[in-house]
């Protein structure tokens, strides 16, 4: 990510796996710290093109290119100077660390918040030790953090004809001379293991290296995409289909909460949190045909299956999957699993790799890394919903954020719909892969099949005038609520009380009647009730479930217009959070607000293309729909987009006609 002032360019060298895990505080990520170019000059322009995934800056002294190459880890930066001078600075701003006197509130207040002056301490700890020197002709950065993180930056100056010279300075390195055209080529190297390729000698030529990303891209972009006449729609898909290609690879680590282009010291620790934020970012990349993602995912929970094994054993005192709302990279906790509790964090986690299955098919990864997580959380489910004396089964402890601001004395939270949903989901995904597998796991199929008999019903309140609207159909009035007795006179934020419409699936407009109008009843109650408290994905998130609803065609486009004004300007793809309201920093100076706030999250970034795919073409129970979010007046075409079952769909949507390409129905390459 580049940012920065009119006088210098930033340049985030983050890596998305780099963990600060000291014995003083909670550990948290970090990125390699920016590099730092001067920026000066007589303009100022600069842009991003998504289809080579190449930035530029131009100020009339400087004009830079740069690009994180698709398939080398390196970073690659061309550089044009217009005025010849006797060097040219490479300087650093280091990583920055969390402190460890303050609550996450005050961290927040105290370091962002304008006007606030607590007199405290910097939210922020330095303990970074860090040398400069020569290897070679390689520039080298080396950090050291508290004795436990270790890493180094390797930096070649390359010109036409060959190497040019350097010498440390005080933060950096000079360019002993410079003028006209040179490369600068940034490998960030671990000393712990040398896990990253270092910098080829001799260095290759900058073209070359441009010309090998964008072969990349180019056959990425050549696969599944959609266009729609619509501003808002057509912006969205194609910048989250460009982040979802720069930041998710299957054979690296899930995708973080904020991407792979951190600020100096990510919010919220730069933790994985599962109660959507993760799993969200995922919900895209099936129909866009990049459903490999999903295998870092799968891969990371199989690895730390013992630590959310012990969650389990502390929690429930059984054998199981549970995580906790945050957790670091290596999976263990990063908030107290006392705090907020709730065993559908790993629901979540699980519905997500099912996906990965049903568009491949692959019986090898159902086999070999689905089911090991599957079974564990099935285990978790058994321990976690008890029968009551009714008959049905009960839950009785479940915390997340989604339920914590409606949760009081007055309305305890049990049975909430979000928990029944993604239990029943989960009990139906074990009877069927048991049965493609061959499995005799008799007590968990025992449990799937019984829970899904003896469920608790998806909890429902009356619609009364209090509600300020009265329903469509009087025969059916009621609507759906997160649980049994909920009044609230603020909509969810998060809208996980419909889990079950999306990504679940299980109701839809081709549902029985009373429940597709208490479907519509909540989409009246949620727009009527308006949208305080909502975060940015909440909108497209409501777009998805009215075009699964077929409720009203043109709300879909609506909401993600309202998300405009969520978005960083110029729009970049990453909507501030609404975190941003609470600490008044909605649109301050800065990249994203006062000290390089990085308060967004990924997912309201890749949210919004799933809701143009939903918007054009989903898939309910086998049957392809196409264009229940558009209106008449809106034209869609679509290519290659992906279908469970391996099956891919072509065509155009022209006046509410829908014309397909001939049929071409193929089986996927699949592990």
């Amino acid at each position: 990510m580049g940012f920065g002032t009119a006088d210098k360019l930033l340049l985030s060298l983050d890596r998305a796996d780099l963990w600060y895990r000291g014995n003083r505080e909670k550990p948290h990520r970090i990125n390699a710290g920016s590099l730092v170019l001067p920026s000066s000059g007589d303009r100022f322009e600069e842009g991003l093109d998504i289809f080579r995934a190449c930035a530029f800056r131009d100020t009339g002294a400087y004009r830079y290119e740069w690009f994180v190459h698709a398939t080398r880890r390196l970073i690659c930066v061309s550089v044009e100077t217009v005025h010849q001078a006797d060097s040219f600075p490479l300087s650093w701003e280091e990583p920055e660390l969390w402190g460890v006197r303050d609550s996450d509130g005050q961290k927040y207040a105290m370091n962002f918040k304008p006007g606030t002056n607590s007199g405290l301490s910097s939210p922020y700890a330095g303990h970074i030790e860090s040398r400069f020197f020569l290897e070679g002709t390689a520039g080298v950065i080396e950090y050291a953090v508290e004795d436990t993180l270790h890493f180094r930056i390797r930096v070649l100056a390359v010109a036409s004809d060959g190497l040019l010279g350097l010498r440390p300075a005080r933060k950096g390195f000079q360019l002993e001379k410079h003028g006209g055209r040179f490369t600068l080529l940034v490998s960030i190297d671990t000393t712990a293991a040398d896990l990253d390729h270092v910098i080829p000698d001799p260095a290759p030529d900058y073209r070359q290296l441009l010309a090998e990303h964008a072969a990349w891209w180019a056959e990425y972009w050549n696969g599944a995409y959609i266009t729609v006449n619509h501003d808002a729609a057509d912006r969205y898909w194609h910048m989250g289909r460009y982040l979802t290609g720069s930041s998710m690879r299957e054979d690296s680590v899930p995708v973080p909460l904020q991407g792979v282009w951190g600020e100096p010291s990510p919010p919220w620790w730069g933790a994985y949190t599962w109660d959507l934020n993760v799993q969200a970012c995922y919900w895209p990349v099936g129909p866009a045909g990049s459903a490999n993602t999903i295998l870092a995912l799968a891969r990371w929970v199989n690895r730390h299956l013992d630590v959310f094994n012990d969650n389990a054993r502390r929690m429930y005192g059984t054998d199981g999957l549970l995580l906790s709302l945050n957790t670091g990279l290596d999976g263990h906790p990063l908030t107290p699993l006392t705090g907020k509790i709730s065993p559908s964090y790993g629901s979540w986690v699980c519905q997500t790799l099912w996906e990965y299955y049903r568009y491949t098919g692959s019986r090898d990864y159902l086999l070999h890394e689905c089911l090991p997580p599957f079974k564990a959380h099935m285990q978790t489910l058994r321990t976690a919903w008890q029968k009551s004396h009714t008959g049905t089964y009960s839950l009785a402890v479940s915390e997340s954020p989604e339920l914590g601001m409606l949760n009081t004395p007055e309305t305890p939270c049990r049975n909430s719909a979000y928990d029944i949903a993604f239990s029943r989901f989960l009990a139906s995904c074990w009877l069927e892969m048991s049965r493609k597998l061959g499995l005799t796991h008799s007590d968990l199929d025992e449990f799937a099949q019984d829970f899904l008999t003896h469920a608790p019903a998806y909890p429902v309140s009356q619609v009364t005038v209090r509600n300020y609207f009265w329903p469509e159909d009087v025969s059916v009035p009621d609507y759906f609520v997160e649980w049994e007795g909920l009044e609230t006179e603020m909509s969810h934020r998060h809208l996980s009380h419909l889990v079950n419409v999306y990504p679940l699936g299980e109701l839809s407009s081709m549902s029985d009647p009373v429940s597709i109008q208490r479907l519509k009843n909540s989409m009246q109650r949620l727009q009527a009730r308006g949208f305080g408290n909502w975060e940015p994905y909440s909108f497209a998130w409501a777009s998805i479930l009215n075009s699964r609803i077929g409720w009203r065609p043109r709300y879909s486009m609506t909401m993600l217009e309202i998300m405009n004004s969520y978005m960083t300007v110029p729009f970049n793809g990453l909507p501030l959070n609404d975190d941003c309201f609470e600490l008044g920093l909605f649109n301050q100076t800065g990249p994203y607000g006062p000290g390089h706030l990085g308060a967004f999250t990924l997912e309201s970034a890749l949210i919004p293309m799933a809701a143009v795919q939903e918007a054009v073409v989903h898939t309910i129970d086998n049957h392809t729909r196409y264009g229940t979010g558009l209106t008449p007046d809106l034209e869609a075409e679509f290519h290659d987009i992906h279908l469970p079952g391996n099956r891919r769909t072509s065509g155009t949507i022209k006046q509410g006609n829908v014309e397909l390409e001939p049929a071409e129905t193929y089986m996927l390459e699949t592990r």
